[in-house]
């Protein structure tokens, strides 16, 4: 939509009307998409796993962790997709000045100026795209697997697991690796409280791209 609306442009002054790039109910619908799928089948999982610990089958889980998706959803969907919005906004704004300015300096056309603004945008979302869909499934997959423990009315302890691959983890991440506490109990990350990786309430140092999860044990 947005490469669309900046071809379309006719003048320098439509070219900066950086607000029309950003449609909204796009990300709001790809954010319910996620957290929906992702969130409700981790939920599905975990409470799926932990159930053989409990004393006896409640067939109320499903519905329960389902109900409280739902709610997460409801509370925390609509500031995500805002803080991505501006975000957005900023980026597209400052991508959109380097290619006005550039353009006038070196005496091009509109056509010229929208061309290589095009060119620009494309990378510029596509690298984006990647960390908000890497980050948004960890943050999704986290809590909803929170939530089908929670739901579960097991006795249950949580423990952070920072991913170790061919990226190094930032320093707080790998110093909460392996910290436990209560399934209801926040964790200290990097001396910020956090229900899970990839917490929505949380820091965008402490979520963008993360990659860490979380397992759960029963309490002795």
């Amino acid at each position: 939509v947005a490469l669309d609306k900046i071809e379309m442009a006719g003048s320098i002054d439509q070219i900066k009307d950086v607000q029309a790039y950003i449609d909204s109910a796009a990300i709001k619908k790809a954010y319910n998409y996620v957290y929906q799928k992702v969130g409700k089948d981790f939920a599905a999982e975990t409470s799926n796993a932990v159930k053989p610990l409990a004393k006896a089958k409640d067939d109320s889980l499903q519905d329960e962790w389902a109900k409280q998706m739902e709610r997460y959803l409801d509370t925390y969907a609509a500031t995500r997709v805002v803080a991505v919005a501006n975000q957005t906004g900023v980026r597209f704004k400052r991508e959109i000045s380097k290619a006005i300015n550039d353009g006038i300096q070196r005496g091009l056309s509109i056509d010229d100026i929208k061309r290589n603004l095009v060119n620009s945008i494309e990378n510029m979302t596509a690298v984006r795209a990647r960390v908000i869909a890497r980050t948004e499934v960890v943050g999704a997959s986290n809590q909803g697997s929170l939530i089908g423990a929670q739901s579960s009315g097991i006795s249950l302890n949580k423990q952070w697991i920072t991913a170790h691959n061919k990226v190094p983890p930032r320093p707080a991440h790998k110093k909460a690796d392996g910290q436990t506490v209560g399934l209801y109990e926040q964790f200290t990350v990097g001396g910020e409280k956090m229900n899970s990786p990839g917490d929505v309430t949380a820091s965008a140092e402490n979520v963008i791209n993360c990659r860490c999860t979380v397992i759960y044990t029963r309490k002795v």
